[in-house]
């Protein structure tokens, strides 16, 4: 309950990470995995697993969504969710040995979007490289970023809009801590009026939402395991 925090309903995970990991209980982007939409959440039940629908009042599931697994962000909008998954989201130990070398592992991702009320997918864009979970969506179309691009999607129908490279390859991260341990970091996208705004690990960028065109670049700095500060 909000007002008292008195627990309502609990309901167990699945697999979550191993017990290996050592920092804090999973990745910092988890909380992207988990959507509310008045009466209804929207979430995975374990790292690797499908979108859940669940009564927000009982926790039972109201629907599971077939062939979203792997997704690692949820975003709700008018009835449809766009999802953002990843072939390899559960290689952990493969993905953290590439970014001990300063590399990003080769990536299969997947934006689509899935009717809430018939559980259809409506359409799948594949994308073979790291898209970060950060999208972002606005005016009918979905935002999102790899280490080399920022690019834009149709939101009915998923086609791309535009792409804009960078100059060069993001960095795997700003830095290191002094063990030698790579941070974890994910870029930051928003979504405003007719202008999109990223920020990584070395730069800020902002671009004509409708084409793409950069406006303007800075300085980027990012928290300890966290997304950059936009």
């Amino acid at each position: 309950d909000a007002f008292n925090g008195v627990i309502l309903w609990k309901r167990p995970m699945g697999n979550w990470l191993n017990q290996f990991r050592r920092f804090r209980a999973g990745p910092a982007n988890l909380p992207f995995r988990l959507v509310a939409d008045g009466d209804r959440l929207f979430v995975t039940m374990d790292f690797e697993g499908p979108v859940h629908m669940l009564d927000a009042s009982t926790g039972k599931d109201l629907k599971i969504f077939a062939g979203t697994e792997n997704t690692k962000q949820i975003i709700y909008s008018e009835g449809k969710l766009t999802l953002l998954r990843d072939d390899e989201v559960g290689q952990m130990e493969k993905i953290d040995g590439f970014r001990r070398r300063g590399e990003f592992m080769k990536h299969h991702c997947h934006l689509m979007r899935v009717d809430v009320e018939t559980g259809k997918t409506q359409w799948q864009s594949d994308v073979d490289d790291l898209v970060f979970p950060c999208m972002a969506q606005k005016d009918g179309r979905i935002f999102a970023q790899t280490p080399k691009r920022v690019f834009a999607l149709d939101y009915k129908t998923g086609k791309q809009d535009w792409t804009m490279d960078f100059t060069s390859v993001l960095p795997i991260s700003g830095g290191k801590i002094k063990t030698g341990e790579m941070q974890w970091e994910a870029p930051t996208l928003v979504a405003g009026d007719g202008i999109v705004y990223a920020a990584d690990f070395k730069k800020s960028r902002a671009y004509q939402a409708e084409t793409g065109k950069l406006i303007w670049e800075g300085s980027s700095t990012n928290g300890y395991n966290a997304p950059a500060d936009l």
